[in-house]
């Protein structure tokens, strides 16, 4: 729809990523963007508040749904992980699926700080000038050469570590899940489902949480992690039907269910 909006002026979408007009009428403005601009500008107008306030309170609802639902490069980033394996040597590179649950969280938090505190002191909105998010429309509309880069050599990275960026540097992100951190939105477990074993949820997680071992199997309610952007398609892997998406508060913990029989399939002793 901004692509659309940006060569046929179609009235849906107008704008970039960082900040749109619906139907030339109401504004929805990236929150980052929106704080360092503020920040540069030492100023602000109502419009630039009403859309950051419309963003902020649709993440304060449902969480970080902009990251798993709306973002474009999380769009090629599920596109990359889809191709077939000999294509991008997912084959080869299997074994290195542990970096998902090792590589640091906190990275992004810092990188968020700094963006600010750079954007107050050299006048300008750093991240949104720079943002990878931003250049993949941008690199659609006008190509340019340099945000066509910085796109591949974000998606060759998900090669090796899948969600790196999300997970570990992209700074929006981390505002996001601050903003959605208790949002009525979640990811929840069913007490009542058929607990099979078959770590789809796990494997199928595009954030690298591990959903089987961390949320089902130590009786939690819900998927409590920052990094969990609600991604209800995702859920529907589940065999049993036990991880749902669904509204409410977080309750009580779950008693913790046995551990779920599966098969051995090495070879048996001698």
């Amino acid at each position: 729809l901004l692509i659309l909006g940006q060569h046929y002026s179609l009235p849906w979408l107008i704008g970039t990523p960082s900040a749109v007009l619906w139907f030339d009428v109401v504004p929805f403005v990236d929150p980052l963007a929106g704080l360092e601009v503020l920040l540069a500008s030492r100023g602000c107008s109502a419009t630039l508040l009403i859309g950051v306030g419309a963003v902020l309170a649709v993440t304060f609802l449902l969480g970080p749904v902009v990251c798993g639902w709306l973002c474009p490069l999380g769009l090629l980033l599920d596109v990359s992980n889809r191709l077939p394996p000999w294509l991008h040597f997912r084959r080869v590179l299997r074994a290195r699926e542990t970096v998902r649950s090792t590589r640091p969280r906190e990275w992004k938090y810092w990188i968020l700080l700094s963006c600010l505190g750079a954007s107050l002191v050299a006048g300008v909105p750093v991240f949104s000038s720079v943002s990878p998010i931003n250049l993949v429309v941008l690199s659609v509309s006008f190509s340019p050469l340099v945000g066509l880069l910085s796109v591949g050599w974000i998606m060759f990275l998900e090669i090796a570590s899948p969600r790196l960026f999300c997970r570990s540097v992209c700074p929006l992100g981390a505002l996001h899940r601050l903003v959605g951190r208790f949002a009525l939105l979640q990811v929840r477990v069913r007490p009542d489902g058929r607990r099979t074993g078959c770590q789809q949820c796990t494997l199928q997680c595009p954030m690298g949480n591990r959903v089987l071992e961390d949320v089902v199997l130590a009786g939690q309610p819900t998927v409590d992690d920052l990094d969990c952007t609600r991604c209800a398609p995702r859920a529907d892997v589940c065999a049993g039907q036990l991880v749902r998406s669904g509204w409410g508060s977080r309750s009580r913990r779950h008693a913790r269910p046995p551990t779920p029989q599966t098969k051995n399939h090495s070879n048996p002793p001698p």
